[in-house]
């Protein structure tokens, strides 16, 4: 960590402190995030993601706060709120903050408490990534990609420009999630994803770059339809004109 991030977190927590002196705030632990992590990775809009553990006082704090002209994007909460969201990040399917506690760098730590959590995220998304996509979602998983091709075909047909570009985002955005997941890829922020993928699957990339630029909405559709039917192959081709999926019903 560099003089100047040390020093904004420094002036952050004077401030939260006097800011909240009836509070009576004893801080625990310090985690940062983000790009201030890797100063190479800095950009003009970064901003500092600073994780707080204070000890229980029935409170938790969310806010953004500009120090040294720099946003300091804050979130202060007791180690059993930390964990409760730990819990319930791991039952969505962009994990943000396990990466976060996974990637963080610790500054402080009384009682080890960030540490454990961050050994449980590391272990955690080591464990889902080995997972990949179960055979009956990854069917379904190309059923959706095949049915918004044909969606977004249709709209170019009918000239829907809103359907079209709204399916076309749709398409996209599920394009990335389940190439990543097939290929047991961590999903980031977007501004990271690239070189997330770049690492294990530079084609998808380069093609997803071709759709990006395409201008008309003929190229787009079809740039999109090459890009998809990369992925589509890449996961084992398509699924077969008639499939069936069975299991059990719910009681």
């Amino acid at each position: 960590m560099d003089k100047r991030t040390k020093e904004i977190i420094g002036e952050f927590i004077k401030w939260f402190k006097s800011n909240s002196k009836r509070d009576h705030l004893k801080i625990e632990g310090l985690l940062l995030a983000g790009s201030f992590v890797f100063p190479d990775k800095l950009s003009l809009n970064s901003d500092l993601d600073l994780f707080v553990a204070i000890k229980d006082n029935g409170k938790r704090y969310r806010g953004i706060k500009k120090i040294n002209d720099v946003d300091v994007d804050y979130f202060i909460n007791s180690i059993a709120q930390y964990r409760h969201d730990f819990e319930k990040a791991k039952e969505t399917d962009r994990k943000t903050f396990l990466y976060v506690l996974a990637n963080g760098l610790i500054i402080e730590d009384r009682q080890q408490e960030f540490l454990t959590l961050q050994k449980e995220a590391k272990k955690y998304l080591k464990f889902t990534a080995a997972k990949g996509i179960p055979d009956p979602d990854l069917v379904l998983a190309k059923y959706f990609i095949d049915d918004l091709l044909k969606d977004i075909e249709d709209d170019l047909e009918n000239g829907d420009n809103f359907a079209f570009q709204y399916n076309l985002n749709l398409l996209s955005n599920y394009l990335i999630e389940t190439f990543c997941r097939y290929f047991k890829i961590g999903l980031v922020k977007p501004k990271y994803q690239k070189n997330e993928i770049s690492k294990e699957q530079p084609e998808f990339v380069r093609l997803f770059g071709e759709f990006s630029e395409s201008r008309s909405k003929e190229e787009k559709f079809k740039a999109i339809k090459k890009l998809a039917f990369f992925a589509l192959e890449s996961m084992g081709g398509k699924n077969p004109a008639e499939w069936e999926i069975k299991s059990d019903s719910i009681a």
